[in-house]
């Protein structure tokens, strides 16, 4: 971390400025900073705080501020390494706090987090809450980091688009926005590269009677000259409705090699059984939702 703030916890656009450029010229050496976070507002019509800004190659996470202001088409956020944190609380609602502050939002702001009640570190060795923008935005900078840790050849425009794209949708104040959503994030991350999901067919297997269970064994082979991963859920109907099947049901997944079999047990537990299969051709696994 860069500390930009003097003894008093002020800060100026000079120290700023100067914290900005030594993570540009560091960037492209071993000691990289590819993530800055800055929790600061005020600054967002500085040209010089913003043309240091657009110089740096990495991802640039600004708190969008506590003013309760609606922000539309501002130019200080609309350079492409920048993403605009607003903070949300756990029902996500806009955050408003004591005395009546609250998170800035509006079009220029790209995406929230929670920014309300958050449990962190404190001074003394001890933890406390903390709120405000400039708690969410570092759980975006936090994510940004862990997909780095995923993939280190990601830039920051292609660190911005894949946390946006894979955002919740969700209003704030009757207005379209963006709930961080770090999970599904790097979970497409890590299996963008799978080929077509490729369907082997389905089939039905009968209940028990009386309720009773029963189980089948069901022969699966790859046929073909190269290398599978199988994925197969199976789901049940309660009380015989052959319309009323549950959800996805139980999702396993195993490879097979050219020309391998395998068997695959399943069981009812005395209503009718729906049995999908399919595969993924290439070496990674892949879980379907």
């Amino acid at each position: 971390s860069l500390q930009v703030t003097n003894e008093n916890n002020q800060i100026t656009v000079a120290t700023a400025v100067k914290a900005i450029k030594y993570a540009t010229d560091t960037y492209w050496t071993d000691k990289r900073i590819s993530i800055l976070n800055f929790s600061v507002e005020g600054f967002g019509t500085d040209t010089v705080l913003l043309s240091a800004v657009q110089e740096y190659p990495g991802l640039f996470v600004w708190s969008a501020g506590n003013d309760g202001t609606i922000i539309d088409n501002a130019s200080s956020y609309n350079i492409n390494n920048i993403i605009s944190v607003g903070a949300i609380d756990q029902n996500s609602n806009r955050s408003v706090w004591k005395y009546g502050d609250s998170t800035n939002y509006g079009n220029s702001v790209d995406i929230f987090a929670a920014g309300t009640q958050v449990y962190t570190t404190n001074i003394n060795n001890a933890y406390c809450e903390f709120g405000g923008t400039s708690a969410a935005a570092p759980n975006v900078a936090g994510a940004a980091a862990l997909l780095l840790s995923y993939d280190s050849s990601l830039t920051a425009s292609k660190l911005k688009n894949i946390i946006l794209k894979y955002a919740d949708d969700i209003e704030i104040e009757n207005r379209k926005a963006k709930r961080l959503n770090i999970g599904r994030a790097i979970w497409n991350l890590e299996y963008s590269d799978r080929i077509e999901l490729r369907n082997m067919g389905h089939f039905d297997v009968g209940g028990g009677c009386n309720g009773n269970s029963a189980g089948w064994t069901i022969k699966v082979s790859n046929n073909s000259n190269s290398k599978i991963n199988v994925i197969y859920n199976t789901k049940m109907c309660f009380e015989n409705d052959a319309i009323n099947w549950t959800g996805l049901g139980d999702i396993d997944y195993f490879d097979l090699q050219a020309g391998e079999s395998k068997i695959v047990e399943v069981e009812s537990n005395g209503f009718a059984t729906h049995v999908a299969f399919s595969y993924v051709v290439g070496n990674k696994r892949c879980v379907t939702y």
